[in-house]
This record gives C-alpha cells, structure tokens and sequence, in this order.
C-alpha cells in the first residue's frame, strides 16, 4: 500500500495556512538552536552567540546538540567550543581525515615535550569521538602516557584503565598499565609521604580497583586512616591484612603502633610479640599455617 493511501489532500485554500505554519516551525527551530548555542557558549565563557569560527571553515556548529553528559566526562579545564561531527552524529570522512590530521599533530606535539598541547589536543579529539557515540583505545592510551608525563597520576591511571578495558590484550597498552599503576603504588608507599595525604584514601581505591594493592599498599592506607583519627578503621585494614598474610611482620608493626596509639594496650602488646616472632618465618600460602594436602 502506498504510504500516502487515505491521505486527503487540503484544500487549495488551507494550502497557504499549512505553508505559514510550517515556516513558523522552521523558525521556531532556529531559534531554540540559537539559544541552545548561546547557552552552552555562555557556560564555557565563549563568546554568547557568534557562529563565527574564523579560518576553521570545515569545523561545523552543531555544539548546542553536545549532550552534557560529553562535557561532564572531559577533564576540567577543556571545553569542546566546536564540533567537527554533523547534527546526525556519523562520523563522517572528513570528520576522521581532520581526527587523524590532530592525532599526528599529537605525537609531533609529544615528540617535542610540549605534552600540555599536545594532551589538549587529545581530549578535543576525544570529545569528537564521544559526540559520535565512539571510543578510541589509542586515544585513552595517548592521554594515559601524555598525563602520566605532566605527573598528573590520577588522569594517568583514568585514562590507561578505559584503554585497557577497550583493547585488554594489545601489548603497548599492557606495558603502560604496568608503568603507570608502578609509579602509584611507589607513591603510595614512599616513607617521606605525608600519612595525612588527602589524596591516599583515592590512590588506595586505584590501585585496589587495578588488582595492584599489596601488603605494602593497605598498610600505608592504614596509616593515613590512623593518622586522620579513623583508629578503628585502620585496625580493621590490619586485621584484613593479616588474615592474608599473617606472617608480614611490617603488618604487626604497624598493628601495635595503630594500637598504642588509640588506646588498645592488649592488642599493642600481643601485636609486638607477634612482630617479635615473625623475623626469619616465610609466609605461608595465602596465609594459611600447615602443610597443603591434596
């Protein structure tokens, strides 16, 4: 059946008033997509309503359709002013030759040592990507390596966990994980760190979540509770710990200090005997005293 059977077509006379209100329409349109692109502008601190975007003339200026949620996951401080996708939200040819055009524009930029430009220059193509409703492992690794080059560890780690979770097996990816979760954990445990960081508590979570988070890492994140007057807590991280390794002398240690110093003298004393017996014992299998059997 064909699509417009039982159509009635209008009169002659009602012909006009369907045209004025379908202009009406049209212009109706436009100008909730000005105020749209106006808003948004005014947000970022751009100009409020000049679709001018100078000598960029591929760059289109369908931002006002960039879905928040886009902007929420950008790191601070990079708001995506323009848009190189169209209002349908396809990743057009042309859109990818100009993506692939700032992506070696990136590794120019990181061979030069200017990772701050080149990491902003990531993030925009990043955030073309996202309005197109794709990822890019490449992309996520790039941000990883350029973060962890600008020693900012945490958007290093954000960064190189999306691109593991894109492409868990290519080796690059692998190799980066390795170094940026290292680097972490070495912060984390480092005797001259401030137990009272704020930032422990977040590190901690890290490199748990990364399956990296060793004796070493809960007893530093035991430290930092304790040092924040969280006792009971930090007992409680040393008694998971010790459970699992009960033989880790270091976890005693810290055990009768925590102990001394909220107050909980048996526990201090029966901690130091346990840390006293500890030296020259090898740990037992996932923290089980006695000879396996079948």
């Amino acid at each position: 059946m064909p699509l417009d059977a039982g159509v009635v077509p209008l009169a002659p006379d009602r012909q006009d008033e369907l045209e004025v209100l379908q202009d009406v329409h049209h212009h109706d349109e436009a100008q909730r997509d000005a105020a749209r692109l106006t808003n948004l502008r005014n947000l970022q601190g751009g100009p409020a309503a000049n679709d001018d975007h100078g000598p960029a003339q591929h760059r289109l200026t369908q931002v006002q359709h960039l879905p928040p949620r886009v902007l929420d996951d950008l790191e601070p401080g990079y708001p995506p002013e323009e848009d190189l996708l169209p209002k349908n939200r396809e990743l057009t040819p042309e859109a990818r030759r100009l993506m692939l055009a700032d992506m070696q524009r990136v590794d120019e930029l990181g061979q030069q040592r200017q990772y701050a430009e080149a990491k902003e220059l990531a993030l925009k193509v990043k955030a073309g990507l996202a309005w197109a409703g794709v990822g890019s492992a490449h992309v996520e690794w790039l941000l990883a390596v350029l973060s962890d080059y600008l020693a900012e560890s945490e958007q290093a780690f954000k960064h190189i966990t999306e691109a593991m979770r894109m492409d868990p097996l290519e080796p690059s990816i692998e190799k980066s994980f390795g170094i940026i979760t290292d680097k972490l954990r070495r912060t984390l445990i480092d005797p001259e760190r401030d137990p009272a960081d704020e930032s422990t508590h977040r590190l901690h979570g890290l490199l748990v979540q990364a399956g990296c988070a060793d004796e070493l890492v809960h007893l530093a994140f035991a430290r930092h509770l304790a040092e924040v007057g969280k006792g009971e807590e930090a007992m409680k991280v040393l008694d998971a710990v010790l459970v699992l390794s009960p033989a880790c002398r270091d976890a005693w240690v810290v055990k009768a200090v925590v102990a001394k110093k909220f107050g909980f003298i048996d526990e201090a004393a029966a901690a130091e005997a346990e840390a006293a017996a500890c030296d020259g014992v090898p740990v037992p299998l996932f923290g089980i005293p006695g000879q396996a059997v079948a």
